[in-house]
């Protein structure tokens, strides 16, 4: 197939919106998808952090889809190939109190470690913006902060908050499955004391994906939309990571076994390696007879749902044999 590709017109405008946004701003957090920790990163993003010499923080979202082990390789690689040292892994659907106060210390720490001159005189408080590509979660994540205990300049990553402390509620970045719902940047404000205010940022793609394989992975995990791929495809690319798991799960607390075949229902609970095989019996299960193109898109439709639910198990989109492990040990 063709090089895939996604850059509507709206990006680049947000893209040189980020930047104009960058400049006032005292850090950045950058939000990836646990499953393709490596294949979200938005060279565009290093650059402009860069260039505007930003400290940064890396949120590792939807960490309850990948294993520990998962966990600790994502860290080694993030680690050693970006020299970064503030990496957190969270999930917006179980990690609360915790993984909140982490992010805001962060924040608070690195500004006036970092920016010390600047936080002085910055009396209206801490400005962050919050980048990523589309649908890694950046609008969940500062739901989650938003709806947080607000706290004061002492409970920082400290103790429960009294009872005069007040809480937000209101979800005030939309959320939803499909990519590009964020269309503008606008601060929000996720504490009063100290004051902590976000910039809700557009998902932004590359313009260019440097290949198929990593427009694939963006694929499986819904940061490209559904249209831009043929499900067909993106099952038969899912089929191949699923069937070499066992060759990479060396840590003896795992289990090697392919839970999608229990999943869909396979006869025997064997493996199949041809994905027009793999469709056919699962349309014939799910009762829609593939001998026509729709009743294979059905099944492979059925196939994604049950991937993005969780239901094949928890592993990275990755290809962990293209990089060499560290050593570091994850912020839990």
């Amino acid at each position: 197939m063709s090089r895939i590709s996604w850059f509507p017109g709206h990006m680049r405008k947000a893209a040189r919106m980020i930047e104009e946004k960058l400049k006032i701003s005292d850090a950045v957090i950058e939000v990836r998808d646990a499953r393709i920790p490596i294949s979200s990163i938005n060279p565009t993003f290093n650059e402009l952090v860069k260039k505007y010499n930003r400290p940064r923080l890396v949120v590792i979202n939807k960490s309850d889809l990948i294993s520990p082990s998962d966990r600790k390789w994502a860290m080694e690689q993030i680690c050693k190939q970006e020299q970064i040292e503030n990496v957190i892994f969270t999930s917006a659907k179980t990690s609360k109190r915790k993984i909140v106060s982490k992010i805001k210390k962060a924040l608070v720490q690195n500004t006036r470690l970092k920016n010390s001159k600047r936080y002085q005189f910055k009396h209206s408080g801490t400005m962050a913006m919050v980048v990523g590509m589309p649908n890694v979660g950046k609008s969940s994540i500062i739901n989650l902060m938003r709806t947080s205990m607000v706290r004061g300049p002492n409970s920082v990553g400290g103790e429960r908050s009294t009872k005069s402390a007040k809480k937000r509620r209101t979800h005030v970045a939309k959320t939803g499955a499909k990519p590009g719902l964020t269309r503008h940047i606008a601060p929000i404000q996720i504490t009063n004391d100290p004051n902590i205010f976000l910039f809700d940022t557009p998902g932004v793609m590359i313009p260019r994906i440097e290949s198929d394989d990593v427009g694939f992975k963006l694929a499986l995990a819904n940061v490209l939309p559904e249209k831009i791929v043929p499900k067909e495809l993106l099952v038969e690319h899912l089929l191949e990571i699923m069937n070499n798991l066992p060759a990479k799960r060396k840590n003896g607390n795992e289990k090697s076994k392919l839970y999608y075949t229990n999943a869909l229902k396979l006869p025997n609970n064997e493996p199949i390696d041809d994905v027009n095989e793999l469709l056919y019996k699962v349309g014939m299960s799910i009762g829609r007879h593939p001998d026509s193109a729709a009743g294979y898109s059905d099944a492979a439709t059925f196939i994604l749902n049950k991937f993005h639910k969780g239901s094949f198990g928890k592993f990275l989109l990755e290809d962990m044999d293209k990089h060499t492990r560290t050593g570091q040990l994850p912020i839990e």
